[in-house]
């Protein structure tokens, strides 16, 4: 009897899971301001005109690894970040971008995200995009700004704990910049191959695996 159920249980999930991968991931990009957010969405779009900051925040829609996405890239203003707790409770993943290059900011960077952790679900995939790797040149020097954000933000085993919550991290060193040079020519296959299109394909699995239609229903 425990089997049958067990292997009904099993086909449940992987049609809930069928079901869910057709369905919109909803993702919210943050991150201090200048960090790049907006030029990331740029790149799944192909714009290569420049790129202006942006001021409160936009809704885009883009498709990476045949999944759609909606992303919420919400400006790194002082007067902006208090909303950023009001597009992070429902959703599937989220994008933190941090300018590597920028090293007198990891502690503002960690306070802005501590200071909305607990209206953040609890267990959903947070990205760490350390952008504009472009600017710092010494192998040794961009080793040692990687280790001091993981040391900033405490990030242990791919897992960070804020408030009492625990999420699974990936940290990804990147540069929009060069990738967006590479992809001029408009193939979004090198962008979906680039190490930020793999980290793009990291928080869309777990994302997937975390949504409500297969995570809560057998708990």
């Amino acid at each position: 009897m425990g089997n049958a159920i067990s292997h009904a249980t099993k086909r449940i999930r992987r049609i809930l899971e069928v079901f869910n991968s057709d369905k919109e991931l909803d993702l919210t990009i943050i991150g201090l301001d200048a960090a790049g957010k907006s030029t990331l969405i740029s790149l799944f779009k192909h714009d290569n005109e420049l790129i202006k900051p942006t001021l409160g925040y936009s809704i885009e829609q883009i498709n990476v690894h045949n999944k759609k996405l909606k992303v919420f890239d919400l400006g790194g203003q002082a007067g902006i970040k208090k909303f950023w707790d009001k597009y992070v409770t429902n959703i599937n993943g989220l994008i933190f971008m941090i300018d590597i290059a920028d090293s007198n900011r990891y502690g503002e960077a960690y306070n802005s995200l501590y200071s909305i952790s607990s209206d953040v679900k609890d267990g959903i995939p947070i990205l760490f995009l350390l952008n504009k790797s472009d600017l710092i040149n010494n192998d040794q020097e961009l080793n040692n700004r990687v280790n001091e954000v993981v040391n900033k933000f405490q990030i242990k085993n791919d897992e960070i704990e804020l408030k009492d919550k625990k999420f699974m991290t990936k940290v990804v060193v990147c540069s929009v910049k060069n990738e967006q040079e590479k992809s001029k020519g408009g193939r979004m296959n090198d962008v979906e191959e680039s190490d930020i299109g793999n980290a793009f394909k990291w928080i869309i699995k777990i994302g997937e695996n975390n949504s409500p239609m297969v995570s809560e229903v057998f708990k």
